[in-house]
């Protein structure tokens, strides 16, 4: 039996780590392509380097093709015998067609509007988020670059995660997976 793979993909804080925690909680592996570029970014380049996240992957990208993490995060998910993985941050279609040799697959998008993203950004605080609202959307260009949008577009499932609280948005991604998934 061929394994399944939801494709969780959205902009930056829209929502993508919530649904992941969701399914990890029910017992899903989940495989993040950002992680997978963390673990190169730190091999690659010093401690104190300010490249970031986004182009050191758009770097990787233009030198090893635009399929390379798809590629690399396929490799990851052959070492797991679980029926369904969650693959996490797919940016492209190139991506999703990697991934669509091999396996069964299922896009889940996740949106929210540019403020409420750009918010949820500055309280998460990490090292390469965006501290002014200029650098929000020059990230958010990058990532439409990579086509990130045309995944969106293209989703089998999509989740909008705007005006909800917490509780009301992991209760609308159980449903959602209920209903699409089975779990």
């Amino acid at each position: 039996m061929t394994k399944l793979l939801i494709l969780i993909t959205g902009m930056p804080g829209s929502g993508k780590s919530v649904v992941a925690d969701v399914f990890r909680k029910k017992g899903v592996r989940i495989v993040s392509m950002g992680d997978i570029v963390r673990d190169l970014l730190k091999k690659e380049h010093e401690k104190g380097s300010r490249i970031s996240l986004t182009d050191f992957s758009v770097k990787l990208r233009e030198r090893h093709g635009e399929d390379i993490i798809a590629k690399l995060t396929s490799k990851a998910i052959e070492q797991y015998p679980d029926k369904i993985i969650v693959v996490d941050g797919v940016r492209s279609l190139v991506e999703v067609e990697v991934f669509r040799e091999k396996y069964d697959v299922k896009i889940l998008a996740v949106h929210a509007p540019p403020q409420e993203r750009f918010k949820r950004l500055r309280e998460r605080k990490r090292r390469d988020d965006p501290k002014t609202f200029e650098e929000f959307k020059h990230r958010d260009l990058n990532e439409l670059a990579l086509g990130v949008g045309n995944v969106i577009a293209l989703a089998d499932i999509m989740i909008v995660n705007y005006k909800k609280s917490l509780t009301e948005f992991i209760q609308e991604i159980e449903n959602v997976l209920k209903e699409e998934v089975g779990i």
